[in-house]
């Protein structure tokens, strides 16, 4: 290597952060004039100055708020981590050779010609260690690499000082490749296995590497992964009749599952999981393994994931919820209990509101359901966030007794919040509870119902009999499905479309079709079972309890929400508590800060009788005095 490129230096530069702006054409300068000479070939200068480069060093150290205490300043160890990383120089040549391979895919598979800057530095000479301590911490702070890269990653960062860079890991996962003769098709079970296959191998990789990392400074692991066919220009035109491109339909039911997670290495720098690479454009992780990956965690503090359920076909569904549930009843399959904050979403499938869904209870309606399994899972969390299909059972745990049955769903939810029904405290450390749900339950009721009883059906891809398309024992199933999955995409946007012209005329959507009044039957149990909940978590001080739906005569979501504010903890809308009437009244709504509170957006609903008294009791047992509804519609 005689010279550093040009556009190296210029992007190194560009990318150095405020701090360093004074410094940025000098060193540029340097670059230039000295980038013939490698590290080891200082000159005396050099050497006489580095006294003056330590002390250097530890003012950045101080200035840098993501620096961490691994550092110790402990400048002699570094010096001999920087004189062991010149040891890479020796093989340039090949180096480059391997760089511009893996420099071919790019973000999400897409290809790209910009270098990977982390991936090249052990052939990048630096004029001192300031400059190089100063890309180091810019370069190392977020870095994304791909299945391809683990090697060179190992090798980069054998060091302990660059690991001490390292913020966050997004691990891209690049899949098997298909034909275009795949496009219209849904993924078969053999090239589902060859992609279970692929991600394993990938995560036993990083695992085995990461295994090795010191605890003492945690970092976040992203793991995303589809397959470079996945991203491509999509069809202008959409022939249902002459199909060439399903998109993302083709791996819509495809769950990634990594195998023999048993044998995976605990990885304890880990301190934040996010698995949401459904959210990126790309495959998702099957929930059970992504149990069994987060019980490799042992220092995890913070989780998040996302898991789309396959609602449509109920028999696929009600399969993958209850391994979900056998698996965390088993205690080993539990969040770490180092995990403080959580970000769980289980959304099902969007359908229209005006249809009815199937029942999704077991046949006998006993044993626990997704949302009771959920309750115990999170038990042990200061802040959670969750979004998805829940029932009472999610709140308040159901007694043995009195499952609920398939013929009176909502008498034996009011009886399994029976007073006699004490079970063991939970949620003790919860602080903040944000919970979205959907507007039915796991059973296939509904919290909201239209102002008219006019219902239709889901579509024949719920048939019981049916699994998805490729999960089938045979292939006329499997084209059974698929045909009718297609259908299904088609009825949900007709149906719709030919109720409202047919009341209405072309272009309008009935209010009456779209589910605005509170099912008092469904909603007064979940309720009252939340209420009892905030009774019995002493250190909670604010709890979200909402649904979006959509607006009447139009499709803009709009929020029904309860929130809950404890004693001492502010809220935006603390001012609409305010009576004026009230000889304590403060126009800033600084006096009700003092009591526990309920903010209630029920938009045209109010709780009355036993529900009522339980949002005022609930704080009965932590303050010794009543909670106030407030029901902002009325302010």
């Amino acid at each position: 290597m005689d010279t550093l490129p040009q556009e190296i230096i210029d992007q190194m530069v560009e990318m150095l952060p405020v701090e360093y702006e004074d410094l940025s054409e000098d060193l540029s300068e340097d670059l230039s004039e000295n980038s013939v000479c490698q590290i080891d070939e200082r000159n005396d200068k050099d050497d006489e100055d580095d006294e003056d480069d330590e002390d250097d060093e530890d003012d950045e150290r101080q200035k840098d708020n993501e620096d961490t205490d691994s550092e110790h300043g402990e400048d002699e160890e570094k010096e001999e981590d920087w004189e062991d990383d010149d040891n890479y120089d020796d093989d340039d040549d090949d180096d480059d050779d391997d760089d511009d391979d893996d420099d071919e895919n790019g973000e999400d598979g897409e290809t790209s010609s910009e270098p990977k800057i982390w991936h090249r530095l052990h052939v990048i000479p630096f004029v001192s260690r300031k400059f190089r301590l100063a890309i180091d911490r810019l370069i190392f702070r977020d870095i994304r690499i791909t299945n391809d890269d683990v090697g060179a990653f190992e090798a980069a960062f054998a060091s302990a000082h660059r690991r001490d860079f390292v913020g966050r890991i997004h691990y891209h996962i690049n899949l098997c490749k298909y034909s275009e003769n795949s496009f219209p098709k849904f993924e078969t079970a053999e090239e589902r296995k060859m992609n279970n296959e692929t991600a394993t191998d990938a995560i036993a990789s990083l695992f085995a590497v990461l295994s090795k990392w010191s605890a003492e400074k945690t970092i976040g692991l992203l793991i995303t992964m589809n397959s470079p066919s996945d991203i491509r220009q999509r069809p202008a035109v959409f022939d249902r009749q002459n199909i060439t491109d399903i998109g993302p339909e083709r791996w819509r039911f495809s769950y990634v599952e990594i195998l023999n997670t048993e044998v995976l290495p605990l990885v304890p720098c880990i301190g934040t999981f996010n698995d949401e690479t459904e959210m990126h454009r790309g495959r998702e992780i099957s929930l059970l393994s992504t149990l069994s990956l987060v019980a490799k965690m042992p220092n995890l503090e913070d989780v998040s994931f996302k898991h789309v359920e396959p609602t449509t076909f109920v028999k696929f569904c009600d399969a993958m919820r209850a391994a979900v549930i056998d698996r965390i009843r088993l205690s080993t399959s539990r969040l770490p209990t180092s995990v403080t904050t959580a970000t769980i979403a289980m959304k099902p499938e969007p359908c229209f509101y005006n249809q009815l869904l199937p029942n999704k209870l077991c046949p006998d309606g006993l044993g626990p359901s997704i949302s009771s399994a959920m309750h115990d899972f999170v038990n042990n969390l200061t802040n959670l966030d969750y979004s998805g299909q829940i029932d009472s059972s999610f709140f308040w745990p159901r007694s043995s007794s009195s499952s609920p049955s398939l013929s009176s769903p909502s008498s034996s939810l009011s009886t399994s919040l029976s007073s006699s029904d004490s079970p063991p405290p939970f949620w003790q450390s919860m602080k903040q509870l944000t919970v979205q749900f959907e507007m039915s339950t796991p059973s296939g009721e509904w919290y909201f119902k239209p102002s008219t009883d006019q219902f239709e059906p889901l579509p024949d891809s719920t048939s019981e009999r049916l699994m998805p398309p490729g999960h089938n024992d045979t292939a006329e199933d499997d084209v059974l499905a698929q045909k009718a999955r297609m259908v299904w995409l088609d009825q949900l946007i007709d149906s719709q479309r030919r109720l409202a012209e047919a009341r209405h005329g072309p272009g309008f959507l009935p209010s009456n079709d779209f589910r605005w009044v509170v099912n008092e039957d469904v909603m007064g149990p979940l309720v009252k079972a939340m209420a009892r909940a905030i009774s019995q978590m002493p250190k909670l001080e604010h709890l979200t309890l909402s649904c979006r739906r959509f607006n009447q005569g139009g499709m803009i979501p709009d929020t029904w929400y309860i929130e809950y504010r404890a004693s001492g903890n502010q809220s935006p809308r603390d001012i609409a508590a305010e009576d004026p009437a009230d000889d304590d009244h403060v126009p800033d709504g600084a006096h009700v800060v003092n009591q526990p509170r309920f903010y209630i957006l029920g938009v045209g609903w109010t709780p009355q009788g036993d529900v009522l008294e339980a949002l005022t009791d609930c704080s009965m047992a932590t303050y010794g005095v009543p909670a106030v509804v407030v029901n902002l519609d009325d302010r």
